[in-house]
């Protein structure tokens, strides 16, 4: 396994500035493979801070180990024989994806800023299921495997208003996203994205060098749009609070946090005909930081 990753910014006006990402990965178990990004940032702007970005990128992710090895078989069913097979593929391809995006943020006020980001993705080489079924007497034998299948597009935009006073930070924004297959009927292994989140933040600045932390999001139902997708991607509404409250310690070389995090869920249900239990939802922590 290696790796190599570089990294240049350009500013090549007073108003256009450039950035350039690439890192290349080698595994031995898959393929030698890219990924990078492309970015300008224009001002138009610079009393009101109004910023124009493009970008451009690739990514790619490797199939798991399971995927590119995995067996499972099953015995006889009835009187001459019924068998499930599920066969490792011989040569997985890297899933890939790449993507266009634009955003745009103004400072609407001393205290108030707008931004807004929309992004249009195509995914190739997604793995899915292969039926290879041999309905030859006697076997009856249902046989898949894993390959790569088609792609998919994805688009979606981000909106966030952000205000800053005395008495702290506060944030609201809300998230449009969308996901299209190429191919009907075709297994994701992933969870499709939520079509609508939305959220709000508060930091709160308190006496005694302390701060609370506040921050909400509500995630809309996932559902697969195909019969054979439903029973994989299904998560339900969901509603998240976390809260802390974090004080400095000694002169700022240490941070003491107290918090809950999903504060109104004792409990996850469990995504149907996937996981088949719950998972934690409630969680207190506390955490120690100190700097040297």
């Amino acid at each position: 396994m290696a790796g190599l990753f570089a990294i240049d910014r350009w500013k090549a006006t007073d108003k256009l500035t450039v950035e350039g990402q690439i890192r290349g990965d080698w595994y031995s178990e898959t393929q030698l493979d890219w990924s990078g990004r492309l970015t300008t940032l224009y001002t138009l702007n610079e009393e009101r801070k109004r910023i124009l970005r493009f970008s451009a990128a690739k990514a790619f992710r490797a199939p798991l180990m399971t995927q590119r090895e995995g067996q499972k078989h099953a015995g006889t069913h009835y009187a001459g024989g019924y068998w499930f097979n599920i066969i490792a593929p011989d040569d997985l391809k890297n899933e890939e994806t790449w993507s266009l995006e634009a955003g745009y943020s103004e400072q609407l006020a001393s205290w108030l800023t707008f931004r807004t980001d929309f992004y249009y993705q195509r995914f190739e080489r997604l793995i899915g299921d292969k039926n290879l079924t041999d309905t030859t007497w006697p076997y009856n034998r249902t046989l898949e495997t894993l390959d790569n299948l088609g792609g998919a597009d994805s688009y979606g935009c981000e909106v966030e208003f952000k205000a800053k006073a005395k008495a702290g930070e506060f944030s609201l924004w809300y998230a449009l996203n969308e996901f299209q297959q190429s191919r009907n009927n075709t297994q994701v292994d992933a969870y499709l994205p939520a079509p609508h989140k939305a959220g709000a933040t508060a930091r709160l600045y308190l006496p005694y060098d302390s701060v609370l932390n506040m921050n909400y999001r509500f995630t809309s139902a996932t559902s697969g749009k195909d019969a054979d997708l439903t029973i994989y991607t299904n998560p339900c509404v969901s509603h998240r609070f976390d809260i802390s409250l974090a004080k400095k310690l000694g002169s700022s070389n240490g941070e003491l946090m107290l918090g809950v995090s999903d504060l109104f869920n004792r409990t996850n249900d469990p995504v149907e005909d996937t996981w088949k239990h719950p998972t934690p939802g409630r969680t207190f922590f506390v955490r120690l930081q100190l700097k040297f």
